[in-house]
């Protein structure tokens, strides 16, 4: 897993990870804030709607195809073994790929489901059913919704399955999946790329109204709603003071 995180945050970035906007604040802000914890309620849901279309040349039982250029090519010359080496397919039956999308937040609510609305027992976890024997070209076209309250801070992994064995898989955070026709270029267990082993999409964006919130979340809102309440009450009292002051000035004049 934490090869895993490495690849989805630092994947093509700059090596470094940017705190929420809410976490940067000053010592002498932060103490006067009462919300000492993130990450904050919000009002609506990042969704990234998923249509997975294809897979395309997952490897056979036993082939190896891992791929060594790109920019970090010279990596695999200190210690290849991490890296894999190629080896030919085999004479056995075609694999039966199958999909496993999971989201891992750091933060915050998240949930994948096929539908919208999410429904109330919507998991993180969306399991696409296997296309059997045809890894070569497997037609999916599945269409999974994917919600978080953090985006920045949510992990999406796409596993592929044959049988009762994780042959491959990707993952990415939430929030930098790109709108259009986009693929997936899957992995092996070791963290290599594959070569030519790419999942079709086309991904969507958009938002969704939050209706889930955590308990801390949940008593910061009840929180907030009582002190805006004692204000109003505070108000109405100011106010009815300055009702009778007005009739005791207008007794006196009359």
């Amino acid at each position: 897993m934490p090869l895993q995180l490495h690849f989805a945050l630092f994947g093509g970035g700059a090596g470094f990870v940017l705190k929420p906007s809410e976490m940067c604040t000053s010592l002498t802000e932060a103490l006067d804030s009462k919300n000492d914890f993130w990450p904050p309620p919000r009002d609506s849901l990042h969704r990234a709607t998923i249509q997975v279309i294809s897979l395309h040349n997952l490897p056979k039982r036993h082939e190896r195809r891992p791929r060594h250029d790109g920019r970090r090519s010279e990596c695999h010359n200190f210690v290849p073994e991490l890296s894999g080496e190629a080896k030919p397919p085999d004479n056995q039956e075609p694999s039966s790929p199958a999909l496993t999308l999971t989201m891992h937040p750091i933060g915050g609510f998240c949930a994948l489901d096929t539908r919208l609305p999410l429904r109330q027992e919507a998991e993180m976890q969306l399991i696409i059913p296997a296309v059997m024997k045809n890894g070569l070209n497997a037609p999916f076209n599945r269409l999974v919704h994917c919600v978080a309250a953090e985006p920045r801070a949510t992990f999406l992994r796409i596993a592929v399955t044959s049988g009762m064995q994780e042959v491959a898989y990707e993952v990415g955070v939430l929030a930098r999946l790109r709108c259009g026709y986009r693929v997936f270029q899957l992995r092996s267990l070791l963290g290599t790329r594959i070569e030519l082993a790419y999942l079709l999409v086309r991904i969507e964006t958009g938002s969704e109204p939050n209706h889930w919130a955590s308990w801390r979340q949940q008593a910061l809102q009840l929180q907030k709603f009582r002190k805006s309440m004692e204000e109003q009450q505070e108000r109405i009292e100011a106010q009815g003071q300055r009702l009778e002051n007005l009739h005791a000035e207008g007794a006196t004049h009359t």
